[in-house]
């Protein structure tokens, strides 16, 4: 833990003037020795290389994630610090997003995300659908802390942003099976072609995923099954001329999800454990958990399978237009989708809910932006307009011991508006001023049909609207080729809205945006000729207005509500290492290391007019996280290559998904384990004919511990305490052919 009064921005200055002193002590390398490979990002909006960006970045490229064998986007999570992504079984191909304990965890899409998910350029209004099956990928770049300029709305944590495969323009074919512990089989194929050689290019791929569920269900006797995914993409790349390009991008997909199973966690404090007249404790830990927990969670006990569905699809187009000294860019996105939750969500080995959640979503995007060109020029400027609208409608059905206990349809519209612009001034050739700006104006309209609820029916109609203004103010100091530092402060919302699942009408809201200051500093460097970059943050960060849970009572009705109120205020400090070498002379050996430490503390929450700050912690911040990989390439045979790659991540202790961690309610049941994971993989690549490979591939991820660990806690105030698990030790094969 940091010493929270002790850290300052003028304590970060003092340690990047200390640091900078480091390139007149590094050792001369060798001549033989390649220097690392400029890593190009966007975080900007613009290409730029990442040593020379102002911004907290982590950046892998597709061949990465195709060498250590990442699976999906949750994997990416342990290469960035400070950094935690984790599996959202209520929400298909969901995800929880952490950065820097910023986080969001909900199935409900009334509720706004904090990190804002964008793919091809296309904004992900919703965590459904977001933890994508990785495949064909071109770069991932992890943008830390608050992107309220460029990127805008729902962006206070940070924003990840995932860029396939173009079309090659050129006839190719690539094909892979991976075969893997659990009965999990994932198949995919992708085809590029011309269509009109140097003019128009196509790309065409498909995957079959199964399997992989890792539990054995001894109520039913039989294996959960996992993944049951069908997706496919089609892609056209149009370039008629050397200065307009057109990228058009159509996804389908279907997952049909069964599981994992959720484990019951109950005690004497829940209801379901202390009381409803259930025999034997069937309704506690000891009939769900403690049994899993003997056979290292393999093991589940529910009646009904936990039916996780969603099928949709995803259009994008990008076109780009060089005019010279600037570009103009325009990005359309566009998604709609069905998704299904059908499950006993109390995890007991007894019939107590039944939940069944049929959502539809869709979504249309278009970004339009002007950008600056002009290498020469004293000025570097991104502006732009945005535009987003979605609707989603949620039906819940919920049986509680076969009874009808409620049912409500929730439906909301959003209209958002924003214009943009940011832009780096050269002061000098060592000195740069950056500001930004973003004006947002949003509109949401929301209706709730409530006709059945054990407090009684009641329905609701609300229209509200909200404005905000978010920028980014920075000076970036070039103290050589090798050796920047800059101090930023930038800020963020996140939107207002209403409560999607309220138990009365008093609960609906609506609630007000909660907003982040930032206040980061840090350096970037290169040490050893070129062979090692060193780069570290600091960072404070001030969360006002944070939408909390509450219970309140109702005046009206005598009774109690549910309800989101701006009720918190948080502080966080924190700092990062990330490190990246290429220490060994005469081989192609690669080492990569990040830390972050993180302390965050509520200033303020209030519960029922008390402040219970000092007895409330934040959900999915740990304290540590650290991670040191490693790749290794070498000629071995007739061409052949040998690539050896290992990453081992470490996840501190941390709080799960409660409304409010407060003992004794929790007992502990909301602290999730610290955690280290090894992964490992092996990849001989051969040559064959003209220019075509073949390889091999055997994976091993998370392999020092078997089974499976309780990732997302989640307390259903007052009845019960469930766990969601998150599979570990699996290992497999990889064999594929490209030409």
């Amino acid at each position: 833990m940091m010493i929270r009064s002790g850290v300052s921005a003028i304590t970060w200055l003092g340690l990047i003037a200390l640091v900078s002193s480091f390139p007149i002590i590094q050792v001369k390398a060798d001549d033989s020795i390649s220097s690392i490979e400029e890593v190009i990002v966007t975080a900007r909006k613009r290409e730029e290389s990442l040593q020379d960006v102002p911004i907290a970045v982590t950046a892998v490229d597709g061949q990465f994630v195709e060498d250590i064998h990442m699976a999906n986007l949750i994997d990416i999570g342990k290469m960035a610090p400070n950094v935690m992504f984790t599996s959202q079984s209520a929400a298909g191909m969901g995800m929880g997003v952490s950065i820097r304990g910023i986080s969001f965890d909900d199935l409900e899409k009334s509720f706004e995300p904090t990190v804002g998910i964008v793919v091809d350029g296309m904004f992900m209004g919703t965590n459904s659908g977001i933890n994508l099956d990785l495949w064909d990928i071109d770069s991932i770049e992890i943008l830390r802390g608050p992107q309220g300029t460029l990127f805008g709305r729902n962006t206070i944590g940070g924003v990840v942003s995932v860029k396939r495969q173009k079309p090659t323009g050129e006839f190719g074919f690539k094909a892979e099976a991976d075969i893997g512990r659990y009965d999990r089989e994932d198949f995919k194929a992708a085809l590029n072609f011309p269509i009109v050689p140097g003019k128009a290019a196509g790309k065409i791929s498909l995957r079959k995923l199964e399997g992989g569920g890792f539990q054995h269900n001894i109520a039913r006797n039989e294996d959960v099954k996992g993944r049951d995914l069908l997706s496919g993409n089609v892609s056209l790349l149009l370039t008629p001329s050397d200065t307009f390009e057109a990228l058009l991008r159509f996804d389908f997909y279907d997952d049909e999800n069964e599981g994992p199973e959720n484990l019951n966690m109950s005690n004497q404090y829940d209801g379901l454990c202390a009381g409803f007249g259930i025999p034997f404790g069937l309704g506690c830990d000891s009939t769900s958990h403690t049994v899993a927990a003997a056979d290292d969670f393999k093991t589940s006990v529910v009646t009904l399978p936990h039916l996780n569905h969603i099928d949709g699809n995803n259009a994008s187009l990008e076109m780009n237009w060089d005019m010279g000294n600037f570009q103009v860019t325009a990005i359309t996105g566009y998604q709609d989708f069905e998704e299904l939750l059908d499950t006993g969500f109390e995890g007991a080995p007894i019939l107590v809910t039944q939940f069944r959640r049929p959502q539809e979503y869709e979504q249309f995007s278009q970004e339009l932006r002007l950008s600056s060109q002009a290498f020469d020029s004293k000025l570097d400027y991104v502006f732009g307009l945005f535009y987003f609208s979605s609707e989603y409608t949620t039906i819940q059905d919920f049986n509680f011991f076969g009874a009808k206990a409620q049912y409500f349809t929730s439906n909301q519209e959003i209209d958002a508006l924003a214009v943009f612009g940011e832009g780096t001034f050269a002061v000098s050739d060592a000195l740069s001023l950056t500001f930004g700006a973003r004006y947002t104006d949003e509109e949401k309209t929301f209706n709730h049909d409530h006709p059945i609820e054990g407090t009684g029916p009641f329905t609701f109609q609300g229209k509200d609207s909200w404005s905000e203004f978010t920028h980014r103010i920075g000076f970036q100091y070039d103290f050589s080729d090798d050796l920047m530092a800059y101090i930023t402060w930038s800020t963020g919302f996140r939107s207002g809205g209403w409560n999607g699942r309220p138990g009365t009408l008093g609960g609906v809201g609506p609630y007000d945006p909660e907003t982040v200051d930032n206040y980061e500093v840090g350096f970037r460097s290169e040490l050893l000729d070129g062979r090692m970059t060193f780069n570290v943050t600091g960072f404070i960060t001030e969360y006002d207005d944070k939408q909390e849970f509450n219970v309140v009572a109702n005046p009206v009705t005598g009774g109690f509500d549910t309800k989101v109120e701006n009720a918190a205020e948080v502080s966080y400090e924190g700092a990062e290492v990330e490190i990246f070498a290429k220490p060994l002379s005469e081989h192609d050996f690669s080492l990569r290391f990040s830390l972050g430490i993180l302390d965050a503390e509520f200033d303020k929450r209030m519960r029922g007019g008390v402040n219970v700050a000092d007895q409330t912690a934040m959900i999915y911040a740990p304290d540590l996280t650290a991670s040191m990989g490693f790749t290794y390439n070498r000629a071995i045979f007739n061409g052949s290559t040998l690539n050896l790659s290992g990453n081992l991540n470490h996840v501190g202790k941390h709080r799960g998904r409660t409304e409010i961690p407060m003992e004794p309610i929790a007992s502990g049941r909301d602290v999730v384990k610290s955690r280290n994971e090894l992964d490992l993989a092996a990849t001989v690549e051969t040559p064959f004919g003209d220019g075509g490979k073949f390889f091999v591939s055997l994976y091993g991820t998370d392999l020092l511990k078997d089974g499976a660990y309780v990732d997302r806690p989640v307390e259903v105030r007052p009845l019960f305490f469930i766990g969601g698990m998150r599979v570990r030790r699996q290992y497999g094969v990889r064999i594929g052919i490209e030409y």
